[in-house]
C-alpha cells in the first residue's frame, strides 16, 4: 500500500487511501504547463531534483547551526536559591519549636503553630531592610505600654515596656518575637532606640557618605612596582642561594632562599636605604602631644595608713610630652615638679610660663630637623589653649625651627589620649610600689614601661629645664579674641607673624596677625627662678608627714625647716 500504511480490514484501507487522495488534491495541486512550453527530459528532471535535495539538506545544516550558536544553554539556579532559602529557615523555625524556652503553659510559639509560624518568618524574609524596619516600627507602637502614673509620665519616661502579641488573641514572649521576625537582640533594641529617638524615621548607618577605609589604600603605579622588582632581581641575584632541590613553582621559575642572617625587614631596610640614596632623605613632620597628669604624693604606701588620708602630704607634679612622631619610636618625657619647684612667676602654678617653658624645652630635646610640627592637646583654656601659646608656636616660626606649625585641640567632653594612657602606666605601678621621695617617683616613671615608652626629667636647680617669662616676653604681641571658639590653628613661614585659625576640620581658614612689628628672635626670655616651700608649709611637712616616711628619709623629704634659710 502507498506510504507503507496497510491494515488486515479491507474498508479501512480504502477509506485511508481516499482520505490521501483528498488531501493530495487539496495540498498538491500540479501546474498545468502552458501549450508552448517546452517538454523536460527525465535525466534533467531527476538532477533538478537532486539539486534539490542537496539545497534543503544545506539549508537544514546550516538552520540548526544558527539555531544552536544563537542559544545559550544557562542553568538557573534560581529555584535552588529560593529552595535552599526556604530549607534554612525551615529549619530553623523547626530547631526553635525543638529548643525555645518558654515559661507558657503551653508555649506560645506552639499556640501560634508550625505552619503559621513558619508563614509569617517568610513573609519578613521577603522584605527589604528598610521595609522590615517600618513593619517593626509599627508593630512596636502598638505594642507599647504608655500608661503614665503619678511618677512616670511621657515626657520624663527613660523605658518603653512591650507587649509582644502574633494576633490580638496571641501574647508572646520577647525571643518568641524575634525568632518570629528573624532578628537578634541587639537588632531589635536598635530599633527601640531609634523609635525613641528618631520616630518613624529611616535608620541611615553611621558610614553613609563617608569614604571607605580601602580608598586612602597608597595605589602602586607602574613604575614604582617595576623599580622594587628589578631591586628585589639583582638582591636575589647577589645575596640568593639556589634551591639544592629539583622543585619547581606553577611559573616554573627557579626557588630563591635568603642567607639565614637575612630576613624580609632586612630586605626592607636595605630598599628603604638605597630608596633615600638615589630619591633624597623623605621630608619628615613632628609630631608630640601635652598634658597635666592629676597630682602624686609623697609618701605613699600600697598600704596607706587611714590617718594619713586627711592630711597634705607633699604634692609632686606630672607634665608629659609624648613624641609620637618617629614611630614606632614614640617616647614620652614625664617632667617631675615637687611643690618646691614650681616657676616663681607670682603665680606658682600651672600656668602659661610653666607649660610653655617645659613644651620649649622638649621641642629642643626632640628636634631633629623637622620642617613641620603637628600639636595635639585637650581644650583646657587656662593652660593650654591661650594667646601666649600661639605667640610660641609663630615664634618658632620666626626663629626658623619649623617651616609650618599645625594646633589641634580636642573637641570638649574629649580629654583623653596618648599622654593619658602613659600617665595610665606610672600609676598602675605607683600603687603598687613604697615611694618615700621624689626620686623613687621618677623611679617609678623610668620603670613604667619595658620598652622605655616613660621617661623622667627632674628639675634639678635648673640643670634639667629651666623656666622662662614668655609672658612678659610676648606682651606686645596681639591677642585673638574668643580663642575658646576656634580648634584649629596653623602657622606658615609664608606668612610670618600671622596666625589662620577655624573651628571644624572642613571650614575654611580665617587669618589675622598677632606681629606686625620688627622684633629680635634670637633674644630668649628671661629666666624665672623656683620658688621654695614657705615656711609654714616646711612646718606643716616636718610635724604632719614626716611621721609617715621611712626613717632614712626623712631628711630628704621632710627636713626640719630652717628659719633663717627661709628669712633670706
Amino acid at each position: 500500500m502507498e506510504y507503507g500504511i496497510n491494515f488486515n480490514n479491507n474498508n479501512a484501507n480504502e477509506n485511508i487511501l481516499s482520505a490521501l487522495a483528498e488531501l493530495n488534491d487539496t495540498f498538491f495541486i500540479e501546474n498545468n504547463s502552458s501549450s508552448d512550453e517546452k517538454s523536460v527530459s527525465d535525466n534533467e528532471v531527476i538532477s533538478n531534483f537532486s539539486d534539490i535535495e542537496e539545497d534543503t539538506q544545506n539549508l537544514d545544516e546550516n538552520f540548526n547551526e544558527m539555531h544552536l550558536n544563537s542559544h545559550e544553554f544557562v542553568e538557573n539556579n534560581d529555584s535552588y536559591i529560593e529552595d535552599k532559602v526556604y530549607d534554612d529557615i525551615k529549619l530553623k523555625v523547626k530547631e526553635f519549636f525543638d529548643k525555645g524556652k518558654c515559661s507558657c503553659n503551653p508555649k506560645c510559639f506552639e499556640k501560634i503553630g508550625y505552619e503559621r509560624f513558619l508563614t509569617r518568618r517568610m513573609e519578613f524574609e521577603g522584605l527589604n531592610k528598610n521595609m522590615q524596619d517600618m513593619v517593626i516600627k509599627g508593630q512596636l507602637i502598638a505594642f507599647q505600654q504608655d500608661e503614665n502614673t503619678r511618677k512616670v509620665t511621657a515626657n520624663n519616661r527613660k523605658f518603653f515596656h512591650f507587649k509582644y502579641r502574633y494576633n490580638n488573641n496571641i501574647l508572646i514572649y520577647r525571643n518568641t518575637y524575634q525568632a518570629l521576625i528573624g532578628v537578634g537582640h541587639s537588632y531589635l533594641d536598635n530599633i527601640i532606640k531609634h523609635l525613641r529617638e528618631n520616630g518613624l524615621e529611616e535608620r541611615i548607618h553611621g558610614n553613609t557618605e563617608k569614604v571607605p577605609k580601602n580608598m586612602k589604600r597608597v595605589e602602586v603605579n607602574y613604575n614604582i612596582a617595576c623599580e622594587i622588582y628589578n631591586f628585589l632581581q639583582n638582591y636575589s641575584d647577589i645575596h640568593g642561594l639556589p634551591s639544592p632541590g629539583r622543585k619547581l613553582n606553577k611559573i616554573t621559575m627557579p626557588i630563591v632562599f635568603l642567607p639565614t642572617d637575612c630576613s624580609y625587614a632586612s630586605v626592607y631596610r636595605y630598599y628603604v636605604q638605597a630608596f633615600k640614596e638615589e630619591y633624597g632623605e623623605e621630608k619628615r613632620s613632628a609630631h608630640i602631644t601635652y598634658d597635666w597628669a592629676q597630682n602624686v604624693h609623697v609618701p605613699y604606701s600600697p598600704q596607706q595608713v587611714g590617718t594619713l588620708f586627711f592630711k597634705s602630704p607633699r604634692k609632686v607634679h606630672l607634665f608629659g610630652v609624648c613624641n609620637t612622631g618617629n614611630f614606632p619610636h614614640t617616647e614620652q618625657t614625664n617632667y617631675v615638679i615637687d611643690e618646691g619647684e614650681m616657676p616663681d612667676d607670682g603665680k606658682q602654678g600651672k600656668g602659661v610660663n610653666c607649660t610653655i617653658s617645659l613644651v620649649w624645652n622638649a621641642i629642643q630635646r626632640y628636634n631633629c630637623g623637622e620642617k613641620k610640627l603637628v600639636i595635639t592637646c585637650d581644650n583646657c583654656v587656662g593652660q593650654n589653649k591661650n594667646n601666649y601659646f600661639l605667640f610660641f608656636y609663630s615664634w618658632l616660626i620666626d626663629r626658623g625651627i619649623y617651616e609650618e606649625v599645625e594646633m589641634n585641640f580636642m573637641i570638649p567632653g574629649h580629654t583623653k589620649f596618648i599622654c593619658d594612657s602613659c600617665f595610665g602606666l606610672i600609676k598602675i605601678l605607683y600603687r603598687k610600689s613604697k615611694v618615700n621621695t621624689v626620686d623613687d617617683v621618677a623611679s617609678i616613671i623610668n620603670n613604667s614601661t619595658t620598652v622605655h615608652l616613660n621617661v623622667s626629667q627632674r628639675y634639678l636647680n635648673g640643670e634639667g629645664f629651666q623656666y622662662y617669662n614668655f609672658k612678659d616676653y610676648f606682651q606686645k604681641f596681639k591677642k585673638i579674641p574668643y580663642i575658646q571658639k576656634y580648634h584649629h590653628f596653623y602657622f606658615t613661614s609664608r606668612h610670618p607673624g600671622v596666625v589662620f585659625y577655624k573651628d571644624k576640620v572642613e571650614d575654611s581658614y580665617k587669618e589675622t596677625t598677632v606681629r606686625n612689628f620688627s622684633f629680635n628672635f634670637n633674644i630668649q626670655p628671661s629666666i624665672i627662678n623656683a620658688r621654695p616651700l614657705t615656711l609654714k608649709r616646711q612646718k606643716e611637712l616636718y610635724k604632719e608627714i614626716a611621721p609617715y616616711v621611712d626613717l632614712p628619709f626623712r631628711n630628704i623629704t621632710c627636713p626640719k625647716p630652717n628659719e633663717r634659710e627661709t628669712n633670706d
